[in-house]
């Protein structure tokens, strides 16, 4: 059940950090090469997800064939492969948002909390809507 519960908030957090991705990819690179770094970002979220099927694969094999353990069993340990995976991405994205604030920071931008941003946000909808 815990390999469930991690492999469905690391999918939950997948697709908004895939966005993110794509921004970086935007924001830090000239105009004429947006193809280019577009591409790369598909290619990394394309080829984490076959190695993540190519691992699960050779962990069903190896459970099943090495320590004789039954197919549900050795599907179940093979899912939680995932999990490492998805803590090195959540890690990256943590790491390069720390990296790009900097950089940012360095350059004259200066971002708001997410708390604050969030409060200007609803302050501003409430003088829209009264």
């Amino acid at each position: 059940m815990w390999a469930l519960a991690v492999l469905a908030l690391g999918l939950a957090i997948g697709g908004p950090g895939s966005s993110i991705g794509f921004d970086f990819a935007r924001t830090f690179n000239p105009a004429y090469r947006l193809g280019t770094a577009n591409g790369l970002v598909i290619m990394g979220g394309f080829g984490g997800a076959l190695l993540a099927i190519m691992l699960i694969g050779i962990v069903v094999d190896v459970a099943q064939g090495v320590f004789g353990a039954s197919p549900f069993m050795a599907f179940r340990l093979a899912m939680a492969v995932q999990v490492p995976m998805i803590a090195l991405g959540v890690w990256g994205v943590l790491s390069t948002r720390r990296a790009t604030r900097a950089t940012l920071h360095d350059e004259g931008v200066h971002l708001d909390p997410l708390h604050t941003a969030l409060r200007r946000k609803i302050r501003s909808r409430r003088r829209e809507n009264p």
